[in-house]
Formats: structure tokens, sequence, C-alpha cells
């Protein structure tokens, strides 16, 4: 029996591949009016993820108090 760490593991590792299946079928094999999101939506959550990232800092920085 394998322990609760390893089958979260090959959960983990199954979406992962049916995933990348998946957004290669979106990719390359859907109708064109489709395959234009299959680029704009993960350019527009990577925009997002470093813009979050810069304001969390921005905020962190405003936030603590200056060391003298």
């Amino acid at each position: 029996m394998k322990n609760k760490n390893q089958l979260t593991g090959l959960f983990i590792a199954f979406i992962a591949i049916i995933s990348a299946v998946f957004y290669l079928w979106w990719l390359l094999l859907s109708p064109d009016d489709l395959r234009i999101w299959a680029i704009r939506i993960p350019l527009i959550i990577i925009a997002m993820a470093i813009l979050g990232v810069i304001t969390w800092i921005g905020y962190t920085m405003y936030n603590t108090p200056p060391q003298n």
C-alpha cells in the first residue's frame, strides 16, 4: 500500500499529463477561433501572476517600518 503522499503525487502527475494533452489538443487541433485563446489565456495568467508578485512586494515594502 502506498502512503498518502505517494498517492497525492500520482494524482498530481496524472492531472498534469491530462492537462498537457488537453492543452496540446487545444493549441494544435482545435478550430481557429478557439486556438487563439490557447495562447491568450496562459499569457494573461502569467502577466497577472507577475503583476501580483510586484504588487505584493510594493505593499510589503510600504508596510514595513523603517529600520534604524
